[in-house]
């Protein structure tokens, strides 16, 4: 947590939605970001790689999922979804992202900015400006922010966040609202 990026992160998920009563980290990882919103009583951790679910057995507040977390079955849309450090490893991030505003009503993405092509094994997507970023989401940022590296100073992340009151996000679960209450016809 003392990463500037993580801090950040925190920062923003306490200001723009301390209200959240449930939030999922899609792509986890070991990365314990969302071990430290603990305002929110319902938190799950998911990350493809079930060999990490080890480094999360000693944490009793946030569950931890392991497998597909766009392929499992959640009660409810969570208040926040948060994906850290992930996008940049995906061959399609805009379909990601579309995922990402599915399972919840807010949503913080980070992920490197600027970084040339090929400094970090597996990323496939740098270097990522603003534009192409931004470009990923299928609304407008509520907000953003970019921050360096606490020892690397030479690297930077960014962090877009989509609140739950953004009008793609309230359109958006109206719909579902609507479809999900129209009566089936047999």
């Amino acid at each position: 947590m003392n990463h500037d990026l993580y801090r950040l992160c925190a920062v923003m998920a306490r200001g723009m939605f301390g209200n959240a009563r449930s939030a999922i980290d899609v792509g986890s990882y070991i990365g314990g970001l969302l071990c430290e919103f603990d305002w929110i009583e319902d938190r799950v951790a998911s990350d493809i790689n079930s060999k990490v679910a080890p480094h999360w057995s000693h944490v009793t507040d946030v569950k931890f999922v392991a497998g597909d977390a766009f392929e499992i079955e959640f009660p409810e849309p969570f208040d926040l979804v948060i994906s850290n450090q992930t996008v940049e490893h995906l061959d399609r991030p805009a379909e990601f992202i579309e995922k990402l505003m599915s399972l919840g009503r807010g949503l913080i993405v980070s992920t490197t900015y600027e970084v040339p092509a090929g400094t970090i094994d597996g990323h496939v997507q740098d270097p990522i400006s603003f534009e192409k970023f931004s470009s990923w989401f299928p609304c407008e940022l509520d907000a953003w922010t970019i921050c360096h590296h606490p020892t690397a100073r030479h690297l930077k992340h960014i962090i877009g966040v989509v609140k739950q009151s953004h009008p793609a996000v309230v359109k958006k679960w109206r719909r579902k609202v609507r479809l999900s209450a129209t009566p089936a016809h047999g």
